[in-house]
């Protein structure tokens, strides 16, 4: 039986040098921004890169759509995350640079303007607000997404939280509210067809697993976290309510006292507006903050 070749290994046949300097450039991005003395260890964000294309590929089969152009895109969809060794460098959005550089590394392998010129248009749609939908973008965004979530985005979550040196009490304080809530928002988030069942199925599975491991901690007396539905207008559209899950520790991990919530507020970035909640102990001063992108919770 003949395996048929995806993502980036669909790609390497056709530009393999394309891959490897695509490859070169993030990994020593990554190693720039967390440099460690005789470190060997692989790159995060380039497996996240080779998920993300396999993921695009796959979508791409479903959508009935040639795969190049994603899957280009998915291999520079990052780039520009570390760019210089500092995340998210200065006020450029990082898909500006992922497109720059995609755009100098094809020129550089030859190939033609046109694919040039799409491949960046792609990147410069993938998290606009304000640009027309995309087909390419909108692969590549729900590829993107859906890695992030179910037990391949668990895994991943836990793996990014140890590469960053959080132990899995610390992240699950500053990082589980917005798990949940991007994980029941996934479904309504995806914008192509192929994506949607995928994404609901998806949903479930990341959900049902925090679920579990919550139940475990509070069985054996390790940490107990309170999990709460809030709904709170969207700020586009009144006439909508968007759905939060809430996780708090039960005590506050400084001095045990017990943590509040501030009202939520809204902020403009760089990429999008966000949404913050805020848990606060009026005993010591701890504080956790989350944000909330707020077009991924509110498409």
């Amino acid at each position: 039986m003949t395996v048929r070749l995806r993502g980036l290994r669909w790609l390497r046949k056709r530009h393999p040098d394309l891959v490897d300097r695509a490859r070169d450039r993030i990994v020593d991005s990554e190693r720039r921004l967390e440099p460690r003395e005789g470190r060997t260890v692989d790159s995060f964000l380039w497996e996240h890169t080779r998920q993300v294309a396999a993921a695009a590929h796959r979508l791409c089969l479903r959508e009935g759509t040639d795969p190049l152009i994603p899957v280009l895109c998915a291999v520079f969809h990052d780039m520009g995350k570390f760019e210089g060794g500092i995340y998210h460098k200065g006020d450029t959005p990082e898909e500006e640079t992922a497109a720059a550089e995609a755009a100098n590394m094809m020129r550089a392998e030859g190939l033609s303007p046109e694919l040039v010129r799409k491949t960046e248009t792609a990147l410069r749609s993938l998290y606009s607000t304000s640009a027309r939908s995309h087909a390419a973008a909108d692969i590549v965004h729900d590829a993107d997404f859906l890695v992030k979530s179910g037990r391949l985005g668990v895994a991943a979550f836990f793996s990014k939280s140890a590469c960053r040196g959080r132990h899995m009490l610390n992240a699950l304080t500053e990082s589980l509210s917005r798990e949940l809530t991007y994980a029941a928002a996934l479904p309504g988030n995806m914008r192509t067809e192929g994506a949607r069942a995928l994404a609901e199925r998806r949903a479930l599975r990341t959900r049902a697993y925090y679920r579990g491991l919550l139940q475990e901690m509070r069985e054996l007396g390790i940490a107990r976290f309170e999990i709460s539905r809030i709904a709170f207008p969207c700020p586009k559209r009144p006439d909508r309510n968007l759905s939060l899950y809430l996780a708090s520790p039960s005590d506050c991990p400084l001095c045990g006292g017990e943590p509040r919530m501030k009202p939520l507020t809204v902020e403009t970035g760089l990429k999008c507006d966000r949404l913050r909640a805020v848990f606060a102990c009026g005993s010591c001063g701890w504080e956790n903050r989350i944000g909330f992108c707020l077009p991924e919770i509110s498409s």
